[in-house]
């Protein structure tokens, strides 16, 4: 069985969502270059080094507090999986 979002390879550029855009609700999402593929607490996943951040519709730059360096991005989540939660931006 395919996982929705397994196949990406490693050095695309991705954005993948914290949360599912909505009406009201500021997007939050990582972007960046997937490193390698893992698994992680018996997920697979892609290992991803952070190249920018977006929390409530608002970049995070620098040293601010809470940016993200690096994530692991599951290829299908049990619960509230959506089509645009991982997005392929180059590669």
């Amino acid at each position: 069985m395919t996982l929705k979002f397994e196949g990406i390879p490693v050095g695309s550029k991705i954005r993948a969502y914290d949360f599912e855009p909505m009406p009201g609700r500021g997007e939050c999402y990582a972007e960046g270059v997937i490193d390698s593929l893992t698994t992680i607490y018996g997920t697979k996943a892609y290992s991803v080094t952070v190249s920018r951040e977006v929390w409530d519709g608002s970049p995070l730059v620098g040293d601010d507090e809470g940016r993200r360096l690096s994530i692991y991005v599951p290829m299908e989540v049990s619960f509230l999986e959506y089509d645009s939660r991982v997005t392929v931006l180059e590669g």
